[in-house]
Parts: structure tokens; sequence; C-alpha cells
């Protein structure tokens, strides 16, 4: 189902795209390897963390804290944001409303 917003779905999809490929070896959490990563030209990488955003998007609505890569993706319903963070400091909060 996903998560409940008021924003524009594809602005929320941009601002969580940018704050998974801030988050390191993010793409560990899709299985692919630090070699295979560096195979892939910038926008094939962006193209993987924006599928990975949208993945995510609909799976925090089950399981509103995962660990992708070396951070943390949670879902705070009462706050209408998705927080994603590093060893406790906050890479960037993406507003749902």
């Amino acid at each position: 189902m996903g998560l409940r917003h008021a924003r524009e779905y594809a602005d929320i999809i941009a601002d969580f795209t940018e704050a998974i490929l801030a988050v390191p070896e993010f793409y560990s959490f899709l299985g692919i390897s630090d070699l295979e990563w560096q195979t892939f030209d910038q926008a094939e990488q962006h193209n993987i963390a924006q599928t990975l955003a949208d993945d995510l998007f609909y799976g925090l609505d089950e399981v509103p804290c995962l660990e992708v890569g070396q951070g943390l993706v949670e879902y705070i319903a009462n706050d209408h944001i998705i927080k994603v963070s590093q060893n406790n400091i906050i890479i960037k909060i993406v507003n749902l409303v």
C-alpha cells in the first residue's frame, strides 16, 4: 500500500533517492558487491538507488525500520517522515507531507 503522504510522490522519491545515495554501501542491501557497483556508470547507479527508494517506500509500510548498507532507514509515522541515518547521525529527513 505504501506510506501515507501529501507531497507529490515524485518529489518524495527524488529526495529519498538522494538520501539513499548518501548511505555508504547501500547497494549491498540488493546483493551488489563493491566491485560490481563500480562497473555501473553514474546514471545506472542513480537508477538503482531510485528503484531501491521506491521499493523501500512501500516496504517501510510493513517494516518501519530497515538496515540498508551501513545506514538505517526509518519511517516515523507520527511525524510523517522517513529518517535516513548512519551511526546515529541523520543523513536526511524525507518529509511526506
